[in-house]
């Protein structure tokens, strides 16, 4: 089985339009550096765009192994950034798609995963 995680950093505009598209981009390289540390070495982390990544995870054991990974990855999105002079918090939402025979297409799980 595999899936797709979607993650979107919430109020992640408020951001660029408070503190400046550069500190917004900063804050993105954090993100995506902490996605990764949150995921396993096989699993592939990408930005979609904008304040969007997707994880993309191969021989999960069901839902609550995908639940598990989007918990981790929540939790180390959590603590505080620190950007220049500022301290910044962020959240995360995320959506989780499943593939248990491979039978959809790539767009069709991810269409799924950002859905939910």
């Amino acid at each position: 089985m595999f899936g797709a995680l979607f993650v979107d950093l919430d109020r992640f505009k408020a951001v660029n339009d408070t503190l400046g598209h550069q500190v917004g981009d900063q804050l993105l390289v954090q993100a995506a550096a902490r996605i990764q540390c949150a995921v396993r070495e096989t699993d592939t982390v990408t930005r979609l765009g904008g304040d969007e990544f997707v994880v993309l995870c191969e021989d999960i054991e069901g839902v609550h192994h995908a639940t598990d990974f989007a918990e981790r990855i929540i939790a180390a999105l959590q603590a505080p950034y620190h950007l220049g002079d500022n301290e910044i918090n962020v959240s995360a939402s995320i959506g989780i798609a499943l593939s248990a025979d491979g039978t959809e297409t790539a767009d069709a799980i991810l269409t799924n995963a950002d859905i939910a």
